[in-house]
């Protein structure tokens, strides 16, 4: 990929490296979140126009979030062989024509086909999107592109909105063939990409020769090995595992909390949903400014600091919600939960890309999807809770089990530095 120097503050996020990759990533990243808040804000109709329950239409997205997540290390091995461009790009088709097909199935085995289709086509954002960044843009501004390209999850949660008043004015169904079409408009650009090629720690290119006779890539279980001996991931793993039970279900239980709580239709759910990406904006300016100065001392321990008091906050809002008194109040504590939620991402990603092996960094990213994954097992029953004991107490339970996590998050910084100042004496990353 050619480098060339980019002007003014854009030039200050990349480091004067192209702009391009970030801004498509960050277009893919926007258009992916549509579809995920279209079906968490329009559950309650999806829920009665297949005459589910309330655990159902819950279980539905659990179970497929379930498979979604315990795809991604498949998909980070694969990443880290292939060309990342066109996994990028064939992920988007497939998760854009299966959002399209959600408004047109009749069944509830194909809804949940065409779900778990369209989530398999996302993950890629999770798992693929973080590693094309970290080899495109060096280490000290890795905060900053990854506060950019997450800022397409908040302000795409003028989606939600969207997504009710269609859902209003046409129908659930017609909401979600509409809100497709941006997906498809992306694509044409993605063909210009390039692979930026990876980083090749020399720890990486041993574990190689000793496993696979100097191979290309290295075996799925030595780089497993390679990287549950970096502490700080084994802390953020163990996080997501905890995190995971709340975490991927909390916007379908939020939508289900405010429908069930203070009855507020899908218009309201939708803006209450735009509040809380609101605060996920201030959130990553925040956690992007702090991480950035940590990074460009390369104080890592900071940088981690940064990601465990954004967790803290995040799962302490969840805590207090669930106890709001009235839909203005749900508002507010919507918007410091965004808050601490925003502020997490540009630290973390930033950390995980800095104390991993640049041959299986997507690998690094994708474990911790998978343990989310695993984790999202367990929120089926929480749907339950909430419909037999109310949903009070179903998302005071989540906020309980997400702050346990948080408090994991924040164990590892204790490890951050010594993992990243390792692998560059180490083994050679820059």
């Amino acid at each position: 990929m050619t480098r060339a120097v980019v002007p003014g503050r854009l030039g200050a996020v990349t480091a004067g490296a192209p702009a391009f990759p970030l801004a498509l990533l960050f277009g893919l990243n926007f258009v992916d979140e549509i579809d995920r808040l279209a079906f968490a804000t329009l559950s309650p109709e999806i829920r009665d126009a297949f005459g589910l329950s309330d655990t159902a239409i819950g279980a539905i997205g659990s179970i497929v979030s379930v498979f979604i997540l315990l795809a991604a290390v498949p998909l980070g091995y694969i990443a880290d062989r292939v060309n990342r461009v066109w996994l990028v790009a064939g992920a988007a088709l497939l998760w854009g024509t299966m959002s399209a097909l959600t408004g047109v199935v009749a069944t509830v085995a194909l809804l949940f086909a065409v779900r778990l289709l369209a989530g398999l086509g996302r993950v890629s954002n999770e798992v693929v999107h973080p590693s094309l960044l970290t080899d495109y843009y060096p280490p000290q501004v890795h905060p900053r592109v990854f506060q950019l390209h997450r800022l397409a999850g908040p302000l795409s949660q003028v989606s939600a909105i969207a997504a009710g008043a269609l859902a209003a004015a046409c129908g659930w169904r017609w909401a979600f063939i509409l809100l497709s079409i941006p997906t498809f408009l992306l694509l044409v650009f993605v063909v210009r990409l390039r692979d930026p090629g990876r980083t090749r720690s020399r720890q990486a290119r041993d574990a190689a020769g000793r496993d696979a006779g100097g191979g290309r890539g290295l075996p799925f279980a030595a780089g497993t090995r390679l990287l549950l001996r970096i502490r700080t991931l084994r802390r953020l793993w163990l996080a997501a595992l905890l995190s995971g039970t709340a975490l991927v279900a909390l916007p379908q239980m939020l939508s289900l909390f405010l429908s069930d709580v203070f009855e507020l239709e899908a218009a309201a759910r939708g803006a209450a949903l735009t509040t809380a990406g609101a605060g996920q904006v201030a959130g990553l300016f925040i956690g992007g400014r702090q991480a950035t100065r940590a990074s460009s001392r390369d104080d890592w321990y900071g940088v981690a600091t940064v990601a465990g008091r954004s967790a803290l906050l995040f799962a302490s809002g969840v805590v207090v919600l669930g106890w709001s008194p009235s839909p203005a109040t749900a508002f507010v504590v919507m918007f410091v939960m965004g808050v601490g939620g925003g502020a997490f991402l540009p630290p973390y990603l930033s950390l995980v890309g800095r104390v991993s092996p640049g041959e299986v960094r997507s690998q690094a990213y994708a474990w911790a999807v998978f343990c989310l994954g695993v984790g999202t097992l367990a929120s089926i029953p929480l749907y339950a809770l909430g419909e037999a004991s109310g949903f009070r107490i179903a998302m005071t339970v989540f906020g309980l089990i997400v702050m346990a996590g948080a408090v994991t998050v924040a164990t590892a910084r204790r490890f951050a530095a010594a993992d990243a100042a390792a692998l560059r004496s180490r083994d050679g990353d820059a």
